[in-house]
């Protein structure tokens, strides 16, 4: 008996780490783990005490967003975070650049300055809400650079955040 389920359980784990497995014999909670659907990235919370919906997408990206729905609105955040050599306070500006070679500019937006233990370097941190003309414009073409202060990053796989965008959109 014990021999036959290590057995089996051997046989799962090589099934599962060799990448054959069929998506039809999964499940359709564990079948957006093997995806590459945006949408199952994103997470969404309720709080038990005000219902208030949190809904994001991933978190330890250059950018990411958060939707909140409570009893009064419904908005959407813009995180972005860039690392930086030198350390500045008290800073302002934020300015996306978008596929089409559009700018979207946030003169007086607050930059957070963080220390980063782990990268050795400053953070520098802007969290932004959005209007329905620049999240319709962040959707149709995708952010490619970002600028916070004076630090600025290129953001790869572009598209992919505007697909998280759309999904947040599109979500209760």
């Amino acid at each position: 008996m014990m021999k036959n389920l290590f057995k089996i359980l051997i046989t799962l784990i090589l099934v599962i780490t060799s990448g054959c497995y069929s998506s039809s014999s999964l499940s359709s909670s564990s079948s957006s783990l093997f995806n590459n659907d945006p949408c199952s990235k994103i997470t969404r919370t309720v709080d038990k005490f005000t219902d208030e919906v949190t809904i994001r997408s991933p978190l330890l990206e250059k950018i990411s967003f958060t939707k909140v729905i409570n009893n009064i609105e419904e908005v959407i955040y813009l995180r972005i975070s860039v690392h930086g050599s030198t350390l500045n306070y008290g800073c302002y500006g934020v300015t996306l650049l978008l596929e089409n070679g559009e700018k979207i500019l946030w003169k007086d937006e607050e930059v957070d300055t963080d220390y980063d233990s782990y990268g050795n370097s400053w953070k520098y941190k802007s969290f932004t809400r959005l209007t329905n003309e620049e999240i319709e414009k962040i959707i149709t073409n995708p952010i490619t650079d970002v600028k916070l202060y004076i630090y600025d990053s290129s953001i790869g796989n572009s598209e992919k955040f505007s697909s998280y965008l759309n999904c947040i959109v599109g979500m209760n």
